[in-house]
């Protein structure tokens, strides 16, 4: 087979260190995946027959080379190995958050019951009977992607791993967990941005064994401190406007549509001494909107809208039938293609008009395709 790749594409293959695989060939498609990049092999066929030729080896003295009728070595001569009329080449391609997203929510979550059961592999066993279960490498083959880019979703979706298996924790058990992390940081007087990891686990265990305790300080610290405490010893920072957005995300697991004054009086309350809420933490995750009764904010997140960008436009002009293009780019991020912008994807499904997106009108109705 005859592969087609752009230099950059050679420049990564031809590392020292490069690692590549080919996933997805029992498939419809194959994947050729780096370390942190998917490509699409695509087969094209052409009408026109391409010859195939060895690299000339420049290090062959003239004398050595093939030589012409007349007996004098011919430097211009090419030999002909093969022809063919179809190649491969690659494309790279974005993988779908919502793959993974959906292959995560056919696996039990981790819950209060499970946590009670104790958490060991018989306990595993008994809660989570028959139920379909992945690990890393099924994950992998599922999605055809790169080892890079999974982690950074299962990041994306607060996925943990138990037993070997990435699950996701159900809201409630989330919430009691990081809650209760918070709580017990408060209560000893750390500083967010230095909070004691093994000091925290030990004072949580009772409650939380440390793999859970370690998963919830991941979730609210810096990016920069993501890796911090895996020995026991340092500090971790947490982030204080992940702090702020998780006291506002209990309040929309209780009420998704709230008042702007009830937020913000109920949101000010649950907040840590120093910290402030704060509407811009709401994109991606709540909905202004404004009605009769005043300003009210709906609890909307990416996943839980349609995963096509057609569908999930309806969606969004039936909560607001405007839309400035940067309130959309925590919906709509996800769904773009490699190499297209967010404004490309949306005015395929939308228009704009004075400097908002509107939906498509054609023939009198509304549309967002």
């Amino acid at each position: 087979k005859v592969l087609e790749v752009t230099k950059d594409m050679l420049a990564e293959l031809e590392k020292a260190d490069s690692v590549f695989q080919v996933r997805g060939l029992n498939k419809e498609r194959a994947y050729l995946v780096t370390k942190d990049k998917t490509y699409e092999i695509q087969s094209i066929e052409s009408s026109n027959t391409q010859l195939l030729i060895k690299k000339r080896d420049e290090s062959i003295q003239p004398a050595k080379r093939l030589k012409s009728a007349t007996g004098v070595p011919d430097t211009n001569r090419i030999v002909i190995e093969a022809s063919t009329t179809t190649h491969m080449a690659l494309r790279e391609t974005i993988p779908s958050i919502y793959t993974l997203y959906q292959l995560l929510r056919t696996s039990p979550e981790y819950s209060d019951e499970e946590a009670e059961a104790g958490g060991t592999a018989s306990a595993l066993r008994d809660v989570i009977a028959g139920a379909k279960l992945y690990r890393f490498d099924d994950l992998c083959d599922a999605l055809h992607c790169s080892d890079e880019e999974l982690r950074k979703y299962l990041r994306m979706l607060h996925a943990i791993e138990i037993n070997g298996f990435w699950r996701l924790l159900s809201t409630a058990f989330a919430d009691d967990l990081i809650e209760f992390v918070l709580a017990t940081i408060e209560m000893n007087g750390w500083a967010f941005d230095s909070v004691p990891v093994s000091r925290c686990v030990e004072d949580v265990k009772a409650d939380y064994p440390a793999f859970l305790v370690h998963h919830a300080l991941r979730l609210l610290c810096k990016s920069s401190s993501e890796g911090a405490g895996a020995n026991g010893n340092k500090t971790i920072a947490l982030d204080p406007a992940k702090i702020c957005l998780f006291k506002a995300e209990l309040l929309f697991h209780k009420k998704s549509t709230i008042s702007d004054r009830q937020l913000m009086n109920e949101w000010g309350k649950m907040l840590p001494q120093g910290l402030m809420p704060d509407r811009n933490l709401l994109g991606g995750v709540a909905i202004e909107s404004k009605t009769p009764e005043g300003v009210k904010w709906t609890y909307v997140t990416h996943l839980m809208l349609p995963a096509l960008a057609a569908d999930r436009m309806d969606a969004l002009f039936e909560l607001r039938p405007r839309w400035k293009l940067e309130d959309l780019r925590p919906y709509m991020e996800c769904l773009r293609d490699y190499g297209e912008t967010l404004e490309q994807l949306v005015l395929k499904h939308a228009r704009e008009v004075d400097g908002y997106c509107v939906p498509i009108v054609v023939s009198g109705l509304a549309m967002a395709r």
